[in-house]
């Protein structure tokens, strides 16, 4: 009889070590999912060495401060789960950051209901849109953008409505489900970079999830785990072919299409920039620059060059078809420049040299549509 009393007791310390050993790991997982997303990233990390980071500041209007201070600008910020998008940056109040309760990257917050005189301009777009290693708001395209059109109009505000990452569908929902509330004079949307990113990615760039949405399914299969149950069911095809470009500009007209369907009852303007990126720009590139470019397939730029024609043409036809819809091809903008001209950090993002031209250039276009003071 005692001897089965220690089988038995073997048998439940056995069990508990096991219970608590597999507890442990759990934690320790779900840690480590936590700590690796706990902080934003700045370019800083990415810039390795003093050589890396004295090339990259040529990117910059100040370039001692931006060598000085790369570790604390923006680059992959701490986000938050959002309903419908999934998620969206973390409201702070970092001066390098600056990021309103609404989740907008802005200098102020949404007043509700709009006070007389302003004119409110909410820019939709994925990273470079949201300022990827601007040291601050008012050196990303939004807030230069709010710089130059208040010297028109004093009333003008510009949120920036864009998240890394972001693609054509989430600011689709966000036009619908949330700007369409929040009295828009205009809704200008600097895009077309991150569809062919995902879609070469073999994603459904209408049914994906981004690197944040994908964190936090990890984190919740963490806690079923933590709780002793089974992981959620995987819906998602890890990967799918490639769609094809005509396809891709497809889907990104659908989004477009119906993020004015419901701009239509507020006679909101939509203006489309499609923006620029290296592997479509014909910029010569510094040394630099072709060394953050050359981990690029062949197959992979002549992709995204396809995809962006296909924008034009479709884009082009569909503001001739929408009089509410204006589409400007922004690809083109730094062709011209030359390999002493340092513009891009990486394939997609820039330093404020090339968010204020890009600024600029959105400026002019958008000069109509603001009423004079």
């Amino acid at each position: 009889m005692q001897t089965v009393w220690i089988v038995l007791f073997a048998l439940a310390a056995g069990a508990a070590a096991g219970f608590l050993l597999g507890r442990r790991n759990a934690i320790s997982g779900l840690k480590a999912l936590v700590k690796g997303r706990a902080e934003a990233s700045s370019p800083g990390q990415l810039l390795k060495t003093p050589e890396q980071r004295r090339g990259a500041a040529q990117a910059y209007l100040d370039v001692e401060a931006a060598e000085r201070s790369f570790g604390r600008y923006a680059w992959d910020v701490p986000v938050t789960a959002l309903p419908f998008v999934g998620f969206a940056s973390t409201p702070s109040t970092s001066p390098h950051l600056g990021v309103n309760r609404h989740h907008f990257r802005a200098s102020r917050e949404v007043e509700t209901p709009k006070p007389a005189g302003r004119f409110r301009i909410f820019l939709t777009g994925g990273s470079a849109a949201f300022g990827a290693g601007a040291p601050d708001f008012a050196h990303s395209i939004g807030g230069f953008l709010e710089t130059i059109l208040r010297r028109k109009l004093p009333g003008v505000e510009v949120f920036t409505v864009a998240s890394p990452a972001w693609a054509g569908v989430h600011e689709r929902i966000m036009v619908e489900n949330r700007l369409f509330a929040l009295e828009p004079d205009l809704i200008v949307s600097c895009s077309g970079n991150n569809d062919p990113h995902w879609a070469w990615n073999g994603k459904d760039i209408l049914w994906f999830r981004t690197y944040a949405e994908t964190h936090f399914w990890k984190l919740l299969n963490k806690a079923y785990e933590l709780a002793g149950s089974r992981p959620m069911a995987e819906t998602l095809a890890e990967k799918k072919p490639v769609e094809d470009a005509e396809a891709v500009s497809r889907l990104v007209r659908h989004n477009v299409s119906l993020s004015l369907r419901a701009l239509k009852p507020l006679a909101t303007p939509y203006v489309y920039f499609l923006q620029p990126t290296m592997p479509v720009s014909k910029k010569k590139l510094s040394a630099r620059e072709k060394e953050r470019f050359a981990v690029w397939h062949p197959a992979q730029i002549a992709y995204f060059r396809d995809c962006y024609r296909h924008f034009r043409r479709d884009l082009t036809d569909l503001a001739q078809a929408e009089p509410g819809f204006t589409f400007v091809d922004m690809s083109t903008l730094f062709d011209d420049k030359t390999a002493s001209d340092e513009l891009f950090l990486d394939a997609y993002h820039f330093g404020d040299k090339g968010y204020r031209a890009i600024a600029e250039k959105m400026a002019e276009r958008l000069d109509s549509f603001v009423p004079e003071a």
